[in-house]
């Protein structure tokens, strides 16, 4: 997982556990070649009869990107980076959802509302992990287990998408199947992809290196977030934090009460995360070609820790944290 950055408060426990470390969405129902073709997602939700739902909760309709996107002959891995102009690269049209409505089909809420009309509100609290008790734990632990082995039922992902149509039209689905857990990690490298800006291969960290850090990792906590509650059926479930400042170059959490230790070769120990194996296992490259993972390449490495479950850089002290504010 995450250990350190200089830039945040308190490190909710999202399981990054990658050596070397994406957002889009690929809503299984539109990546058919029908789909794709069309340039439209817009499901009609399991219990409706129109497309997100219809009027008083959504509407098909089309996009407006952030930003155009940019095109870069000289260099064959950013043909198009379809970042720059989300989600255009394969879809012109979407679900329009009204408020409090949202989702791929309008059948979810918007942050902070539940219920079957989203007009439920509700205030969740954060609890630093080191006060939990064992029964809290062992129900976080176990709910993470559940993304890991759970297929994702709303969305896929893809190695590649620049080739899923030949010089003869014909078509090839690259998307694939993940579980809900290995989704979220496929996200985290797709938001690392480095991207070319004027001219000039760039391989910094989108996600990381750059003003997008907090706000990017916000969001995805609160992605992962959801996907526990949906998944769990609890809805009062809130990621708890680990609050590192001071700590120095020691992981208080690396141990067996928590996220467990490493043995001298870096292997996760904890009962519950030493059976797991790891997306993108050829991730040496991804940060630096500019090519997505390929989650074909899934399952064959399990996940590790560094060796020393010590932190390689000073994590930041309370004057780093309030200068930084």
């Amino acid at each position: 997982f995450t250990m350190a950055s200089r830039a945040i408060l308190r490190l909710p426990l999202i399981f990054n556990i990658f050596v070397l470390p994406i957002f889009g969405q690929f809503p299984t129902t539109c990546v058919t070649e029908e789909g794709l073709a069309s340039k439209e997602c817009c499901p009609v939700p399991t219990g409706f009869t129109e497309q997100c739902g219809g009027p008083g909760r959504g509407v098909c309709d089309y996009l407006t990107p952030n930003d155009e996107g940019q095109f870069y002959p000289h260099d064959p891995y950013f043909q198009y980076d379809d970042r720059m102009a989300w989600p255009t690269k394969f879809f012109n049209r979407s679900c329009q959802c009204e408020f409090p409505f949202w989702g791929p089909d309008c059948t979810q809420c918007w942050w902070g509302y539940y219920g079957d009309e989203c007009n439920e509100q509700r205030l969740l609290v954060r609890q630093n992990i080191k006060s939990l008790n064992e029964v809290q734990l062992d129900k976080f632990f176990t709910y993470l287990n559940w993304l890991k082995g759970n297929k994702s039922e709303n969305s896929v992902i893809t190695s590649r998408y620049d080739n899923m149509w030949d010089e003869n039209n014909t078509f090839t689905n690259h998307f694939v199947e993940t579980n809900r857990y290995d989704f979220w990690i496929w996200i985290h490298y797709y938001g690392n992809m480095p991207a070319v800006l004027n001219g000039t291969h760039v391989t910094m960290m989108w996600n990381h290196h750059s003003s997008n850090f907090l706000p990017w990792h916000r969001a995805f906590i609160l992605y992962m977030e959801r996907e526990i509650q949906m998944i769990s059926g609890d809805g009062t479930f809130a990621m708890p934090f680990w609050d590192w400042v001071g700590l120095g170059t020691t992981c208080d959490i690396c141990n067996d009460r928590y996220m467990g230790r490493s043995d001298e070769n870096g292997a996760l120990l904890s009962p519950y995360f030493n059976h797991w194996k790891h997306v993108c296992s050829d991730s040496i490259g991804y940060d630096i070609s500019g090519r997505i993972c390929d989650p074909t390449h899934s399952g064959k490495n399990y996940v590790i820790r560094d060796p020393s479950n010590d932190i390689e850089n000073e994590l930041p002290t309370l004057s780093d944290l309030t200068f930084t504010l």
